[in-house]
């Protein structure tokens, strides 16, 4: 089956889309494992998500953590 011009160039166009066409919406660089500065012990009485990166594992990443990364403030 040809495809007629129009249905060719649509073809020619999707393939060259990317999947995740925005690259600025995820960092380049890894965070490595976020921990609360209580280590996740005790009463949270703090309102705000508050953690730091304490570096990259030595074992295999969990999907949650292989999805951190760090974004750069342009602003």
């Amino acid at each position: 089956m040809l495809l007629d011009e129009d249905e060719q160039q649509r073809s020619d166009e999707a393939e060259r889309e990317a999947e995740f066409p925005r690259r600025s919406e995820v960092g380049r660089a890894r965070a490595g494992r976020l921990v609360a500065p209580d280590l996740g012990f005790g009463e949270d009485t703090e309102a705000e998500l508050v953690a730091e990166d304490v570096g990259i594992s030595g074992g295999a990443a969990s999907a949650e953590e292989a999805a951190m990364h760090i974004i750069e403030d342009t602003d």
